[in-house]
C-alpha cells in the first residue's frame, strides 16, 4: 500500500489504462489469429480444394466423354464408307478438343498441392494410371486415324478387330482411372472435413480464450478502478473536507497523517493543507496578541489620559490661584499707589502731618510685606506649576512612545494581514473566507494606523501647548522674581523713611526723591500685575488646550480599545 502510494496519480491512471490497452491487444490478437486460421481454411478451399474438385471432375467427365466417342465408332461400323467416314472424323475433332480439355485439367491437378500421405500416394498411383490409359488411347487414336484414311472394306475390317482389342485393353484402365478420381475426390473430403472440423474446434477454443481473457481483464480493470479509487477518491474526499473545514474558520482541525505520507499529488496536497494550518495558527496567534497588546496599550494610553487631566485639572485650579493671588497683589499695589499719591500730596504739611506719616509708612511696609510674601508665594506655586508642566511633558512624551509602539503593532498587524492574504491566495477557493477576514483586518490595521497617528499629532500639540505654558509660567516666576526684589526695595525704602520721619523736615527733598522712586516703582507693579494677569490667562486658554487634547486622547483611546476588541472578536471566530 505504502509503494502504492508513493507513485503518482499519473503512473497509477496510466498503468491502469495500459493494463486495459494490454487486455484489449490480448483479446484482438487472439481474434486476428483465429480469423488467420480460419481465413487459411477459407483460402485452401477457395485456392486448393475447389480447383482440384474442378480438375477432377473435368478428367472424369473428359473421361467419360471420350469412352462415349470410343463406343461411338462401333455404330458406323456397317455404315456406307462416306458416312461413316464423316462420323469417324466427326469423333476424331470432337476427341481432339477432349484431349485438351483433358491435359489442361490435369496440369492443374498436378500443380495442387497434396497435404497428407494419403492423398500424395493416391496422386502417384493416378498418374501412373493415367499414363496408361493415355497410351491405350494413342493406340486407339492411332485405329481411328486408320479408320479415316482407309479406302476398303477388308482393312477397315481388320482395323475393327484390332480396335475392339484396344478397347477391351482399355476398359479397365479407364474403370480403374475412374475409381482413382472417385478416392482422391474422397481423400481431399476427409481431408477437408478434417480441416472444417479443425477450424471449428479452433474457432471455439479461440472463442472460449477470448471470453476467459475478456472475463479476467474485466475483473482485473475492475479491480484496478477500484484500488485506484481507493487510493485516489478516499485521500481525496478527506483533503476536500478539511478544506472545507478550515473555509468556516475552524483551524483545529489537522491533516490526516496518512495522507501526508503519500509520495503522489494528494500527498503534496496534503502536506501544503498541513503548512497553511500551521501558517494560519501562527498568524491568528500573533494577531491575538498584537490585538492584546493593542487593547493594553489603549487601556494604558487612558490611564496616562486621565492622569494627563488630573494634572490639567490640578494646573487649573493653582493657575486660578495664582490668578488670585495677582488679582491680590495688583489690589495691594493700587493701595500702595493711592498711599504715595496721598503722601506726595501731604508733602507739604508732612511736618504737621509726621504721626499720620508714621502711620501711612506703617501700612506701606505691611502691605509691602504682605506684597512680598504674596509674590513669594507666586513663585512658589509658579514653581509648582512649572513642575506640573514638565511632568505634563514627561507624560506626553511617554503618550508618544506608546502611540510609536501602536503604530508598529498596526504595521505588524497590517503585514501579518498581507501574510494571511497571501496564504489565502495560495489555498484558491478554499481560502476565500480567510481572505475577507485578512483583508478586514488589514483595514482595522489601517483604521489603527490613522487613529494612532491622530493621537500623535494630538499629543504633539499637547507638547507643543505644554512647552509654551511652561515658558510663560518660567516667565510669570522671573516676573514675580522681580516683584520680590522689587518689593524687597520698597520694604527698604519704607525702613529708611521710617528713620528718617523724626527728621522730615530736614531730609524734605530726599523723601520726595523717595516717594517719587516708590511711585515710580508702585506703577512698575502694576505693569508687572497687568503682564501676570495676561500671562495667567494665557496659561488658562493653554490649560484648556491641553485638557481639550486629554479628552480627544480619551476618545482616541476608547476607539482604540474599541478596534482591538473588534479585532480579538474577529479571531475568536476561529477555531484554533
Amino acid at each position: 500500500m505504502i509503494g502504492l502510494n508513493n507513485i503518482s496519480i499519473n503512473a497509477k491512471l496510466l498503468t491502469g489504462f495500459l493494463f486495459v490497452a494490454a487486455v484489449t491487444m490480448i483479446v484482438g490478437g487472439v481474434g486476428i489469429y483465429g480469423k488467420n486460421q480460419i481465413q487459411q481454411s477459407l483460402s485452401y478451399v477457395v485456392d486448393v480444394r475447389i480447383p482440384d474438385l474442378e480438375a477432377l471432375s473435368q478428367l472424369n467427365a473428359q473421361r467419360m466423354s471420350i469412352r462415349a466417342q470410343t463406343l461411338d465408332v462401333w455404330i458406323d461400323e456397317n455404315a456406307e464408307q462416306q458416312v461413316a467416314l464423316n462420323s469417324y472424323r466427326r469423333i476424331q475433332q470432337e476427341r481432339n478438343e477432349s484431349w485438351t480439355l483433358v491435359d489442361s485439367a490435369w496440369e492443374r491437378l498436378q500443380q495442387t498441392p497434396r497435404v497428407t500421405e494419403h492423398t500424395q500416394q493416391l496422386m502417384e498411383e493416378l498418374k501412373v494410371t493415367y499414363q496408361a490409359w493415355r497410351d491405350h488411347y494413342q493406340e486407339l487414336d492411332r485405329y481411328l486415324a486408320g479408320f479415316v484414311n482407309s479406302n476398303n472394306d477388308l482393312q477397315r475390317a481388320s482395323l475393327y478387330r484390332q480396335y475392339r482389342t484396344a478397347v477391351d485393353r482399355m476398359i479397365p484402365t479407364s474403370e480403374r482411372l475412374g475409381a482413382l478420381f472417385e478416392q482422391v475426390i474422397a481423400a481431399e473430403d476427409e481431408h477437408f472435413s478434417e480441416m472444417t472440423k479443425a477450424s471449428v474446434a479452433l474457432a471455439k477454443r479461440l472463442e472460449l480464450v477470448m471470453l476467459v481473457v475478456t472475463v479476467i481483464g474485466v475483473l482485473l480493470a475492475i479491480a484496478l478502478g477500484l484500488l485506484l479509487n481507493r487510493h485516489i477518491s478516499g485521500p481525496m474526499k478527506r483533503i476536500s473536507s478539511l478544506l472545507a473545514t478550515m473555509a468556516e474558520g475552524n483551524f483545529s482541525v489537522a491533516a490526516d497523517s496518512n495522507d501526508v505520507r503519500r509520495g503522489d499529488e494528494l500527498g503534496d496536497l496534503a502536506k501544503a493543507a498541513a503548512t497553511l494550518i500551521a501558517n494560519i495558527r501562527q498568524i491568528i496567534s500573533d494577531i491575538t496578541g498584537n490585538a492584546q497588546t493593542v487593547a493594553s496599550s489603549a487601556t494604558e494610553l487612558a490611564s496616562i489620559s486621565t492622569q494627563s487631566e488630573q494634572s490639567v485639572q490640578e494646573l487649573s485650579s493653582r493657575t486660578n490661584t495664582v490668578a488670585a493671588a495677582a488679582e491680590e497683589a495688583s489690589a495691594n499695589t493700587a493701595s500702595v499707589a493711592a498711599a504715595m499719591q496721598q503722601a506726595t500730596a501731604s508733602l507739604s504739611s508732612v511736618a504737621s502731618a509726621t504721626e499720620e506719616m508714621s502711620a501711612t509708612i506703617g501700612e506701606i511696609a505691611s502691605s509691602s510685606e504682605k506684597a512680598r510674601s504674596i509674590s513669594t508665594q507666586a513663585g512658589t506655586q509658579a514653581s509648582q506649576v512649572s513642575q506640573l508642566m514638565h511632568k505634563l511633558g514627561d507624560a506626553a512624551q511617554e503618550i508618544g512612545q506608546v502611540t510609536e509602539t501602536i503604530t508598529d503593532i498596526s504595521s505588524q498587524t497590517n503585514l501579518l494581514a498581507l501574510n494571511a492574504t497571501i496564504e489565502a491566495a495560495r489555498a484558491g477557493s478554499a481560502g476565500k473566507g480567510f481572505a475577507v477576514v485578512a483583508n478586514e483586518i488589514k483595514e482595522l490595521a489601517k483604521q489603527t494606523a490613522t487613529a494612532t497617528e491622530d493621537i500623535k499629532l494630538k499629543i504633539s500639540g499637547v507638547q507643543n501647548s505644554a512647552g509654551s505654558v511652561i515658558t510663560d509660567i518660567e516667565q510669570i516666576t522671573g516676573v514675580i522674581g522681580e516683584i520680590g526684589h522689587i518689593v524687597s526695595s520698597i520694604a527698604s525704602a519704607i525702613e529708611q523713611q521710617a528713620t528718617v520721619t523724626q527728621d522730615v523736615a530736614g531730609n524734605i527733598a530726599q523723601t520726595s526723591e523717595g516717594v517719587r522712586m516708590a511711585n515710580d516703582q508702585v506703577g512698575e507693579i502694576s505693569t508687572v500685575s497687568g503682564s501676570i494677569a495676561r500671562d495667567l490667562a494665557a496659561v488658562t486658554i493653554a490649560t484648556d488646550e491641553i485638557r481639550t487634547g486629554g479628552e480627544q486622547v480619551s476618545a482616541s483611546s476608547a476607539e482604540l480599545s474599541r478596534l482591538a476588541e473588534e479585532l480579538q472578536s474577529m479571531v475568536r471566530k476561529f477555531s484554533m
